[in-house]
């Protein structure tokens, strides 16, 4: 009548099998991990457009990723770029149409 479950606190610990390999172990590794994922930055072209009209960027010349660090638009630890975002609104026609605005 005694042995490890009879003792306070007794009893292997969970996913113990005596020995044997447990089976988490013995199924592989689920999922795909790209090294070389590229992350970017999202860009609000209304937000582009709110900086512009500040006065804090110059569209006069071609925009760089330092114009946007320098103008506080980006975070300066910008991964591989910027990607550009829009929010287009439906606008309907007279023939009952939709296009984007």
């Amino acid at each position: 009548h005694n042995g490890q479950k009879s003792r306070s606190g007794g009893g292997p610990n969970l996913g113990f099998e005596g020995g044997q390999t447990p089976l988490p172990l013995t199924l592989p590794k689920k999922g795909f991990v790209n090294k070389h994922r590229m992350v970017f930055t999202p860009v609000n072209l209304g937000k582009l457009q709110e900086f512009i009209d500040a006065g804090r960027l110059d569209p006069s010349k071609t925009l760089t990723m330092k114009d946007f660090v320098d103008a506080r638009l980006i975070d300066p630890r910008v991964k591989h770029g910027v990607k550009l975002l829009a929010k287009l609104t439906r606008v309907k026609d007279e023939f009952g149409n939709f296009a984007f605005d």
